[in-house]
């Protein structure tokens, strides 16, 4: 058994006398990232219990976009950390090699949603043609929608096709609420 791990061409020593824990620094990282995707879904389910209009709103999703970039960047820090410095431990000798295969392409898969994810919401935020606040920061439009831009033409339908599921929904609860009769 190795006690230490090659990355890029170089053996990485264990602490002494923690040969099978990550170091403090990864460890570090991964419960950052846990609380800001902990914070990250937390508040796009709390925006969506509160009406949009209001301040309350606004400050939520704030704190989502900036969540968002800290985990963009916590997640490059846990790379760059990973390649040049972390000590990861070996798999057990008893792991067979399949399970160590998938353990390693979920980590790359979790990964790729690390960064995916912030990215596209920021692109989302940034075609949407207003401004928006990060972190303390007031970002200007960098983007706008011209007169007749089909980003444009699909809010307009897409807010149309939210204006008739909400009253395809509202017609159903009254359905479900309403007296039935037998004949």
């Amino acid at each position: 058994m190795r006690n230490g791990l090659e990355v890029s061409g170089k053996l990485i020593k264990a602490p002494k006398g923690e040969r099978r824990r990550f170091d403090q620094t990864t460890i570090l990282l991964h419960w950052l990232t846990v609380v800001l995707i902990t914070i990250q879904f937390s508040s796009a389910w709390l925006r969506g219990a509160v009406h949009h209009e209001t301040s309350l709103a606004a400050a939520i999703l704030t704190i989502h976009r900036t969540a968002g970039m800290l985990t963009w960047l916590i997640g490059l820090m846990r790379l760059v950390w990973r390649h040049n410095f972390a000590y990861l431990p070996p798999f057990p000798e008893s792991m067979p090699k399949l399970q160590q295969t998938m353990a390693k392409a979920n980590e790359f898969g979790l990964y790729v949603l690390l960064f995916l994810q912030p990215i596209t919401g920021l692109g989302g935020t940034l075609f949407h043609g207003h401004p928006f606040e990060l972190f303390m920061w007031n970002v200007p439009a960098l983007f706008g929608p011209e007169p007749g831009d089909p980003r444009a033409i699909r809010r307009g339908s897409r807010d149309r096709g939210q204006s008739a599921d909400r009253t395809h929904r509202a017609a159903r609860s009254r359905c479900a609420f309403s007296p039935v009769r037998v004949a």
